[in-house]
């Protein structure tokens, strides 16, 4: 690739919980123990702060990160604020503030906060409701509280006063669920009876008459009630009993009692029986239409339906319960003032109605009539609605890597296999999420849910939970542990080398508006060809902007990539391949490509080469250059006719010189020196004499120093056997890590390959390395555990089967480092078709 010669040398809310998820509602709460802590996420309207991200930019069409909030057991969402339990108890409520809904104290002008604020004085939380300007909370000793707006007595205290901060709701004791409407509330109790307080205009309280009520009342002829339901708009009322019907009272303009008949403005002052329903066992209410999930997993609306928001297909408005179309496993379910959501089995969440805020979450602002999937989230257990945004819990916590490049037989039969591994403290729950060209999540995804700590999760991509088969996209791993993973592409039917490319973590080590990718080609060193796979990695559409330069550093093309959706996938071939995306670069070229968004954007990429025998080698684009980079492993004919090139391109409009300084076993160094042009790029190939260390059977480090700022890959080509030609690339390291993770090593294992490392000592003085292997399903220590005292800048080859990892293992391991110690480590895997590294992480 880099050098002409060497290539010819090598030839080639509620709680969470698995029954009462189903109970989440906008604004409807039931209370229980706590559940697994899991991670807020919001998205939609934000004009008052409350998707909780630390803006209050207008919208988001694609979930966010709840700033600064874990360990969340239950949701709600009011009309333009939301609020959350943690499993400590606590209570925490963010957006819209000026009637004191927060519940922090403070109301008025100026209150609002976009980010989440502890609700004062209240603790032992188990439940959270949301309505219209008043919030509602149960207690693990049955007590309800409420703060906020309280002109109709919303609060339930005896008083019109607003108060923004709790106060306990009058004469209820053993409360189950809570409920908070437009300026009403519900609440269900151990005994089975439902109460209501607040307005009363349309009969929402239930109890036979019109008049509002500053102190809770109980709703005439209803028995057995498990759950309530109102919304922050809403003015009607549901409960669900435990045979499983459903009742309804208060306006029904609509049809949203769902008994057959639309009343006018005429009140419904007593429960009805929605008409059709059994099995029930979840509800939700919108601001004019209602929800109802059963038993069977399907999902039921009925009442006003002019954006969609009974999902069934049509606009048409029912006064009878419709099944929303192509839902089935679902477990919760939500309703906003005009749009709808649901929670699936598989952990996904599907929205269909309103959608001008980008509610609905699928990256887009346009309405459906019929649930469509929201985009990157995965694993989630609960969900609710606001009047115009959404949240949910996710178990799997935060992204926490970029896999830019995935296929299932794509591109003539391409393949990738993903390996995860747990570097936590405690089992991780793990999700892979996969995403296409449009920004939109494909396929179910997959999951785990209890990943032993230092155990790797081994995952297909063809195992039908991602792409349809040909296609491609891009994957985003999100965990509640830490966690270090890798990416395997085999060729169609295994018939070529096979390469791997180290997972992008989503913090700016990893993802950036700007990439810097050191090495493509497109037809060069007799027929080395470079493709891009990248994906917009920030919340919102960028376009994409590459330019390619040759070894001067000059400009010989720029390419944009328009328009491209949050979360979309785009591969960009250097050469012709017949797609729009292609570069069309000349042939022969070879240089380096700068990749950047539009302001604002964030991006992560990998390269893959293919080369004229089959070679097919994968580093990943890097987000800045540095005056210092370190590579673990150089070779000039190592361990039987290995060689190295590097790729080094300077990130920098000014030129400058570029040290690489190459250390044996012992340390001892050899110096080579090479001028650089701005934004220019240099071959560097450690089989010259001018330009490598002495010739070796065994390895190198070395260590790359510049005058300006550079980025820098490694290629390693294997000795040409006369069968497949083999390759692999891989990163170079600004710095070393005092512990460093691998997903995935092998003695001979089922697949038939055996790992070598390369292990280089970082820093200034002699450190102690320890290795120690993991068996890979269980995360127990396996095998004998390996001990290396290491000189500064020296190299160590650890390689199976002669570094203690039993014959037939597949394991994990961990390099740890004496004190104040640092490594920088890559892993080779090879059998006899396949050569391929990834970075230790």
């Amino acid at each position: 690739m880099l050098k002409g010669s060497w290539l010819r040398r090598v030839g080639a809310a509620v709680a969470v919980g698995c029954v009462l998820a189903g109970l989440v509602g906008g604004s409807a709460a039931t209370a229980s123990v706590a559940a697994a802590p899991a991670t807020p996420w919001a998205w939609g309207y934000n004009g008052s702060g409350q998707l909780g991200n630390g803006t209050s930019t207008s919208y988001s069409a694609m979930p966010l990160q709840v700033s600064g909030l874990g360990g969340v057991t239950a949701i709600a969402a009011g009309a333009s604020h939301s609020l959350a339990v943690k499993s400590d108890g606590t209570a925490w409520g963010w957006g819209f503030n000026f009637y004191g809904q927060l519940g922090n104290g403070t109301s008025g002008n100026g209150t609002n906060s976009a980010t989440p604020v502890q609700v004062t004085g209240l603790s032992g939380a188990t439940a959270i409701a949301g309505g219209y300007a008043h919030s509602l909370a149960v207690k693990f000793d049955g007590t309800a509280w409420g703060w906020g707006l309280n002109s109709s007595g919303q609060l339930g205290n005896g008083t019109n006063t607003s108060s923004s901060t709790p106060l306990q709701v009058s004469g209820v004791t053993g409360v189950t669920a809570i409920a908070a409407g437009y300026a009403h509330s519900l609440a269900a109790k151990s005994d089975g009876t439902a109460w209501g307080w607040g307005l009363n205009n349309n009969g929402q309280l239930g109890n036979g008459t019109n008049a509002s009520s500053t102190t809770p009342v109980q709703a005439s002829g209803l028995s057995g009630v498990t759950a309530v339901a109102t919304q922050a708009e809403a003015n009607h009322s549901l409960a669900v009993k435990s045979d499983g019907t459903v009742w309804a009272w208060g306006l029904n303009n609509y049809g949203q009692l769902g008994n057959g008949t639309t009343s006018g403005s005429t009140p419904n002052p007593t429960a009805v029986q929605v008409s059709g329903l059994s099995g029930v066992t979840a509800i939700a209410a919108g601001a004019s239409h209602s929800l109802a999930l059963k038993t069977d997993g399907t999902v039921w609306a009925w009442g006003y339906n002019a954006t969609g928001q009974l999902g069934n297909g049509t606009m048409t408005n029912s006064s009878i319960p419709v099944q929303v179309s192509g839902l089935s496993e679902v477990t919760a379910i939500a309703a906003g003032s005009s749009h709808s959501l649901a929670v699936k089995s598989d952990g996904t969440a599907w929205a269909w109605g309103y959608n001008a805020w980008g509610q609905l979450g699928n990256g887009t602002t346009a309405n459906s009539s019929t649930p469509v999937k929201v985009s990157g989230l995965s694993g989630i257990t609960a969900i609710a609605a606001g009047s115009s945004h959404s949240v949910a819990l996710t178990l799997t916590g935060a992204p926490a890597a970029v896999l830019p490049a995935m296929a299932n037989g794509a591109y003539g039969g391409y393949t990738t296999v993903t390996y995860v591994q747990n570097v936590g403290s405690a089992p991780a729950h793990v999700a892979i999420q996969y995403v296409d060209t449009a920004g939109t999540s494909v396929g179910v995804g997959d999951t785990t849910a209890a990943l032993a700590v230092n155990a790797v999760w081994t995952v297909r991509q063809d195992n039908g939970h991602s792409f349809a088969t040909g296609g491609a996209g891009s994957a985003i791993i999100s965990s509640d542990q830490p966690v270090v993973a890798f990416v395997n592409e085999f060729a169609a039917n295994n018939a070529s080398d096979a390469t791997s490319y180290t997972a992008i973590k989503t913090t700016s080590a990893g993802t950036a508006g700007t990439l810097y990718a050191p090495a493509i080609a497109s037809g060069a060193y007799g027929g080395y060809t470079t493709g891009i796979g990248l994906v917009n990695a920030g919340t919102s559409v960028t376009d994409v902007t590459i330019r390619y330069r040759d070894v001067t550093g000059a400009i010989l093309k720029t390419q944009i990539l328009s328009a491209v959706p949050a979360g979309a996938y785009r591969a960009v071939y250097s050469g012709d391949s017949g797609q729009p995306t292609d570069a069309r670069l000349v042939a022969g070229f070879a240089g380096t490509a700068t990749i950047s968004a539009s302001a604002g954007g964030k991006l992560a990429a990998i390269v893959n080469e293919v080369g004229p025998g089959g070679q097919f080698s994968s580093y990943d684009a890097v987000p800045s250059g540095n005056a210092q980079l370190a590579a673990p492993v150089a070779l000039n004919g190592g361990y039987g006719g290995y060689f190295t090139g590097m790729g080094v391109q300077n990130t920098t409009g000014t030129p400058g010189v570029v040290t690489v300084t190459y250390y044996d076993t012992a340390g001892a160094a050899t110096v080579k020196t090479f001028q650089i042009a701005a934004n220019g790029y240099l071959g560097i190939y450690q089989g010259y004499a001018t330009e490598g260390p002495p010739p070796s059977d065994q390895g190198y480090t070395a260590t790359i120093s510049s005058t300006v700022a550079v980025a820098a890959i490694v290629n390693e080509v294997a000795p040409d056997t006369g069968g497949a030609r083999q390759s692999t690339s891989y990163n170079t390291f600004p710095a070393g890590f005092p512990t460093v993770h691998l997903p995935l090593l092998e003695n001979a294992g089922s697949d038939g390959w055996s790992t070598g490392l390369g292990v280089m000592n970082t820093g200034i003085t002699a450190t102690t390395v320890t290795l120690t292997y993991y068996d890979a399903v269980t995360g127990a220590t396996v095998g004998t555990h390996q001990t290396q005292t290491m000189q500064p800048k020296a190299f160590w080859g650890p390689y199976q089967p002669a570094a203690g990892l039993p014959p037939g293992t597949r394991a994990t391991a961990v390099l740890t480092t004496s004190s104040g110690g640092q490594v920088a480590v890559i892993a080779n895997e090879s059998n006899p078709a396949w050569f391929m590294s990834y970075d230790g992480q």
